[in-house]
């Protein structure tokens, strides 16, 4: 059990200090899947006796015999995709004058917001999916809100 724990810190200092990619561990305890935890989930690694015995920040717990035969591996989590969207995405501009909006769906609406929940503001996008606000009359927290993406702005 000594010698998987001091595998267990190895593999873990070995990812942290060679390797800028690894970001979790993969446990395989004898006949057992593999089990993947990520090192931001930060792992705490307890001993008794009788169990050796892996929890998560999110309360996952894993637990293995001491007659088990357990190996430690750094890796990368894969499987990350690029989200790809049909359309772009609204791209925002703003200084305290003016809020530009565009890549919006023609014709669609954005509304301003104070954060007290009072609308400043409602228009449609132009033709192209452009927009401009005039901001002066505006202070605070606003919060733009378009149909698929909404911010907020704090104007001084």
């Amino acid at each position: 059990m000594k010698k998987a724990i001091l595998s267990l810190v190895a593999a873990l200092a070995c990812g942290v200090s060679s390797f800028a990619a690894i970001d979790a561990i993969v446990i395989n305890a004898g006949g057992d899947e593999p089990v993947t935890i990520a090192l931001s989930e930060k792992p705490t690694v307890k001993v008794s006796a009788d169990a050796l015995v892996i929890t998560t920040e999110s309360g996952t717990t894993y637990t293995y015999e001491t007659t088990e035969k357990i190996s430690f591996a750094p890796t990368e989590l894969g499987g990350i995709e690029a989200i790809v969207a049909d359309k772009a995405m609204p791209t925002f501009y703003f200084d305290n004058s003016a809020l530009r909006v565009y890549n919006l769906e023609p014709n669609s609406m954005v509304a301003l917001y104070g954060i007290n929940g009072v609308t400043y503001f409602q228009g449609r996008a132009d033709s192209e999916g452009n927009l401009e606000v005039d901001l002066t009359p505006y202070h605070g927290v606003i919060i733009v809100n378009t149909v698929n993406k909404s911010i907020k702005i704090n104007k001084k």
